[in-house]
């Protein structure tokens, strides 16, 4: 059950009570071509497991991360600093690439048609902050808002990854000054799927010591793995290839 309970929402509420890990991505509204790169970078990975992407709605990094959620079919949640209502009038929202099967959920502590101000930014940071279990600073200049996301995560002993892409870029500032104040670098993918709990390497190895316990349907590796169905079957494919894996129809067993 999620700590937080919204005083308005649209979409799927329940993406809100699910045990699925949830990923804060957060930035600057003007995203660099390079920034851009790394988060296609990240999806390409994370896109096969079952983690929720949280943002705040805005232009540059918040928009690109809830497009790449959609792109590929991963759940979002809009965290909005204005009533639901008001912001699906607005130019942000007519840049979401929303598919007939999307997941997502929109949340607000504000009625309809209410206008966002200067101080229901800052109360959205800190909600995006209470509902992630981890926070991604993607891009942020020293006075960016997402710093605030940040410091609140932090307060709430949650685990903060900031992007250090240049030492001169005053886009970057922001970043690099979270890493000198001991927040985790980025890497690479590994790095936020280490912090989420996430366990992704060897997949055929982890799956047969699964089944070596007993025969198992794909439905319960699934639940067990907390992976995309796509890539178990993948390696399920692989593992039945190569003789170490059987299917009799309705499960899988160990074959040596």
């Amino acid at each position: 059950m999620s700590v937080y309970s919204p005083k308005y929402y649209d979409g799927n509420i329940n993406i809100l009570d699910t045990s699925q890990s949830r990923l804060s991505i957060v930035g600057s509204r003007s995203i660099l071509d390079q920034t851009k790169l790394v988060l296609e970078n990240l999806f390409d990975e994370i896109k096969n497991f079952n983690i929720c992407i949280v943002s705040g709605g805005m232009y540059g990094v918040d928009i690109c991360a809830h497009n790449l959620a959609l792109l590929n079919d991963m759940k979002t949640i809009f965290v909005l600093p204005q009533g639901i209502s008001s912001y699906k009038k607005s130019s942000l929202n007519r840049q979401l690439r929303f598919k007939e099967n999307s997941e997502y959920l929109y949340i607000s502590d504000y009625p309809d048609n209410f206008s966002p101000r200067k101080y229901t930014f800052l109360e959205r940071n800190k909600i995006i902050s209470i509902v992630s279990d981890v926070t991604l600073v993607a891009q942020a200049s020293i006075k960016s808002g997402s710093l605030s996301t940040a410091f609140s995560a932090l307060r709430n002993f949650k685990k903060v990854i900031a992007v250090p892409i240049s030492l001169h870029n005053p886009q970057f500032q922001g970043t690099n000054y979270l890493i000198g104040r001991g927040c985790v670098i980025y890497l690479n993918p590994d790095t936020v799927l280490s912090h989420l709990g996430i366990n992704h390497l060897n997949f055929d190895r982890r799956i047969l010591e699964i089944i070596k316990d007993g025969p198992i349907t794909i439905s319960e590796l699934v639940n067990k793995l907390d992976l995309r169905l796509s890539l178990v079957q993948k390696s399920l494919l692989k593992l039945i290839l190569e003789g170490e894996v059987s299917f009799d129809g309705t499960k899988y067993r160990y074959d040596l």
